[in-house]
């Protein structure tokens, strides 16, 4: 069995399993534009391009930006914590070297010479949270890691920060991701939500802090093709009898998206 997705739990049932069946997965090149999406917005966040845009639009003319190099902004030498050394993780943190960033990592599943080999630094949530200019949730939903971020998270996130979610909703504690967000002090870009869609009277919809796309930061388009190129090539190495790249065992499946 071999979907030609993001997730398998939805359309796998794991009795397949112990029945004797090869389950592989496309996720791991699914990856591949989650990891986009989440650095488009990182680029973009830590130049301030959406406040300079607001405000030169704004003013129609000469603009101050009222900015200096001292008030923290920009790529050079910032903070992006990565929440999980996921498919979607490992493929951000792989984008990130390209740029002089930093990258931290929290993952209680591996030590610090595995993140560092990522091109990470493994720290613990809190200093993940209280070091990041760009907090990146991605996770996968797991009965450990449901509403994994809630209240003290969001409050020990600095000043001006943002929080991306391309994981799901239920990994945060939407009640009190609404409450923080509400004050202005962080901000938000979130791809997931709990519930999905939104109910149209939610307050995030009218947060200019936050920003709300309909679950795309997966494969769509062209970038299906890619999913379907991995599924075949798996097939064409089963009917070999090659290795599987990304089978999913049974010790593998309880941490699998």
């Amino acid at each position: 069995v071999a979907p030609a997705a993001g997730t398998l739990k939805a359309s796998v049932d794991p009795a397949l399993l112990s029945g004797g069946v090869r389950v592989t997965t496309a996720a791991c090149v699914n990856a591949e534009p989650v990891a986009e999406f989440l650095l488009s917005w990182i680029l973009r966040w830590n130049k301030r391009l959406d406040a300079f845009e607001r405000g030169y639009r704004a003013a129609r003319a000469g603009f101050d930006f009222g900015l200096r190099a001292s008030d923290g902004f920009g790529n050079y030498e910032s903070i992006v914590g990565v929440i999980s050394a996921s498919h979607v993780g490992r493929a951000l943190i792989r984008h990130l070297q390209h740029f002089e960033i930093e990258c931290f990592l929290y993952d209680p599943y591996i030590g610090e010479d595995a993140a560092r080999s990522l091109g990470a630094r493994k720290v613990a949530l809190r200093e993940l949270l209280e070091a990041s200019d760009v907090v990146s949730l991605n996770a996968p939903l797991l009965p450990e890691t449901e509403r994994m971020i809630g209240a003290p998270q969001f409050a020990a996130m600095k000043d001006g920060a943002l929080f991306l979610n391309t994981a799901r909703g239920r990994v945060v504690d939407q009640a009190a991701m609404e409450a923080a967000l509400k004050g202005g002090r962080i901000s938000a870009v979130l791809d997931v939500t709990d519930p999905e869609p939104l109910p149209s009277d939610s307050p995030l919809w009218d947060m200019e802090n936050v920003w709300i796309t309909p679950h795309v930061a997966g494969s769509l388009g062209r970038e299906i093709h890619r999913m379907t190129d991995w599924c075949v090539s798996e097939i064409e190495r089963f009917c070999r009898g090659a290795a599987l790249l990304s089978e999913i065992g049974a010790a593998e499946w309880e941490r699998a998206a």
